[in-house]
């Protein structure tokens, strides 16, 4: 993805600064993982959430290590299934499971909750593969709508072992007539407004970033000249963070 990404910025004129910021490390947690899989061949679950590809292909692995990918496919394919976004229809999709609901752009927890509005979840177990990090907002949203829900986390997002580039790409940022600091906490970008708030930036996708405390706050990177700049859109108005030589 970061080289499709690269290329656009340079189709736009753009130079882009491509940096690792992430990576998905693996928890070992089989007894959880083993509940799970058996919940899901044995028929428990009504609906199945998929926040991510990552997550659907290491459950099937899972699976299979577990001798029961093919009982798990056919519980799939007899279950509702929801997709926070394209990944995990496209995992879904190579092993010919239907996708029930995808929820819409910016895939955010706002819009996962929306997608599932429709569905009678009331009574009914669901099944929760959560990504890097647990998402209870998501989850509490279902339990409080009468949802019994059973979740997992195959693994968690961490810093690259070498932070040195991301270093480099964070730093001081100018907004309006303040400077801002931007540095990397627990996997999020953060930003810090000397003597005032600090908020975090939760990665969705492309250049979008959202709050990592409010998904109705939503920002846009551009990583392009003269400088690489954040920029905040909310309503009608604008925030441009652009960063300080």
């Amino acid at each position: 993805m970061s080289v499709e990404l690269a290329a656009m910025v340079e189709r736009f004129g753009g130079v882009p600064y491509s940096v690792p910021a992430v990576r998905e490390t693996p928890l070992e947690q089989p007894e959880d993982v083993g509940a799970f899989v058996a919940a899901l061949c044995d028929g428990r679950f009504a609906i199945v959430v998929l926040m991510t590809g990552v997550g659907v292909a290491a459950l099937l692995r899972e699976a299979e290590r577990l001798g029961r990918l093919d009982a798990a496919l056919a519980a799939l394919r007899n279950t509702i299934t929801v997709c926070r976004g394209p990944k995990p229809v496209a995992v879904l999709r190579r092993h010919d499971v239907q996708v029930n609901i995808t929820a819409a752009e910016p895939h955010t927890t706002r819009e996962l909750l929306q997608a599932l509005e429709p569905v009678a979840v009331e009574g009914k177990t669901v099944g929760f593969l959560h990504y890097g990090e647990r998402n209870e907002t998501a989850a509490d949203g279902l339990r409080a709508r009468g949802a019994a829900v059973s979740e997992v986390c195959l693994y968690e997002w961490r810093l690259p072992e070498d932070v040195t580039a991301l270093q480099r790409l964070v730093g001081e940022y100018q907004v309006d007539d303040a400077r801002v600091r931007v540095s990397v906490e627990g996997g999020h970008l953060r930003v810090q407004i000397p003597g005032g708030p600090s908020f975090g930036l939760k990665h969705v996708g492309g250049g979008r970033f959202v709050s990592a405390d409010n998904d109705d706050e939503q920002y846009e990177f551009a990583a392009g000249t003269p400088a690489p700049s954040f920029v905040r859109r909310e309503g009608g108005s604008e925030m441009t963070a652009t960063r300080v030589p």
